[in-house]
């Protein structure tokens, strides 16, 4: 049996106290390849809730000598929002996915750096790891295996070979484990008629696999719901968990799920995630 030999190499994110993060390659050694530090700061918010837009900004001087680096530059977050939520869904767009791999090459990368790895793995395949702190989020749910060089994705270059992976630190546990019954409300944010809305089938057959498992809720399902009913039900039971099912999709890159409009004038009216929370 032949073994590939693995040249590893990392890619550290941090976060700073200012709310940007500090990204830099190190080699199997923990050594940080020269020019791959940089400061990257976070995209300006289209509003102050909008912060599942919270997207890294790729600012000059990163991309400073590429030929889309204006492009690149120019992203906002509402555009990435649009980018990353048609990716999410299947539904991108061609030419979607290398945009953003290139977006994302050059944010920790760049055509230097790069090719400084190339170099030091000498045609032995490359190891490339996202190491981040697990509570990131807008760097964690990021598609890294999109990273694009300017020819080719970096998963699928003809050579050398370039396996990507993440990297994240386990966090020991410091008590017991605690043993609690969850309170679980069921939102059916539809009408009963509704046939691409199968409600009883959802509710029952989680019911039936948690049985299954041994394993108990308290639940309560809310029929028909809208904003008000809802905002009582929260109150009055106080859920560990709201499950929606209803008909939902993407506004502006902003996900939004459809309740009953407590309007007569209306049949239904959409909630984003910070207007679902504020209730």
């Amino acid at each position: 049996m032949t073994v590939t030999p693995l040249v590893r190499f990392a890619i550290v994110l941090v976060p700073d106290a200012t709310g940007a993060w500090t990204s830099e390659v190190r080699d199997a050694t923990g050594v940080a390849l020269p020019g791959s530090t940089r400061t990257i700061a976070r995209l300006p918010l289209p509003h102050d809730d909008d912060t599942l837009l919270t997207f890294p900004a790729c600012h000059a001087p990163l991309a400073v000598d590429r030929a889309d680096a204006a492009d690149l530059h120019a992203l906002d977050a509402r555009t990435l929002g649009h980018w990353y939520a048609s990716l999410a869904s299947g539904q991108a767009s061609d030419g979607m996915p290398r945009r953003f791999g290139r977006y994302l090459f050059e944010l920790v990368l760049g055509a230097s750096v790069w090719s400084t790895i190339v170099e030091r793995a000498d045609g032995a395949a490359i190891d490339l790891r996202i190491a981040c702190p697990s509570g990131e989020w807008p760097l964690m749910r990021l598609p890294w295996e999109l990273m694009h060089d300017g020819v080719h994705f970096l998963a699928a270059r003809p050579g050398p070979l370039v396996l990507m992976s993440r990297e994240i630190a386990a966090v020991a546990s410091s008590g017991m484990p605690r043993v609690f019954t969850p309170r679980v409300l069921f939102v059916v944010g539809a009408l009963q008629g509704d046939t691409e809305i199968r409600a009883g089938a959802e509710y029952l057959g989680l019911l039936r696999r948690l049985q299954a498992l041994d394993l108990t809720i308290d639940s309560r399902v809310l029929r028909d719901a809208t904003a008000e009913s809802l905002q009582q039900a929260v109150t009055e039971f106080r859920p560990s968990v709201v499950h929606f099912i209803c008909h939902g999709g993407f506004a502006d890159g902003r996900g939004a799920l459809r309740l009953l409009a407590s309007d007569p004038g209306l049949p239904f009216q959409d909630y984003t995630a910070p207007q679902l929370l504020a209730l």
